[in-house]
């Protein structure tokens, strides 16, 4: 059995390995600011860099403005 679920676990495994995603994105600031772990390995660290680096090619921060700003006056309107 373990040996057909192989795949299925390591999939599983891979989701929730800290090192694969580096740190988490610290929402609320001016900026984008991965926080990791003070003890991450080099892949960690370098995983936690491609995710700040994606978070600004994609504008996440002007993303995440522009639909709360949407949001509060889409309240405003009530």
């Amino acid at each position: 059995g373990a040996t057909l679920a192989r795949n299925a676990l390591n999939k599983i495994k891979l989701r929730f390995d800290a090192d694969a995603y580096g740190g988490a994105q610290i929402l609320g600031l001016n900026g984008t600011v991965v926080k990791a772990h003070g003890s991450s390995s080099e892949f960690a660290m370098m995983n936690a860099i491609r995710v700040a680096a994606e978070c600004a090619q994609h504008k996440i921060n002007e993303t995440i403005a522009a639909e709360v700003s949407a949001a509060n006056e889409k309240i405003a309107s009530l």
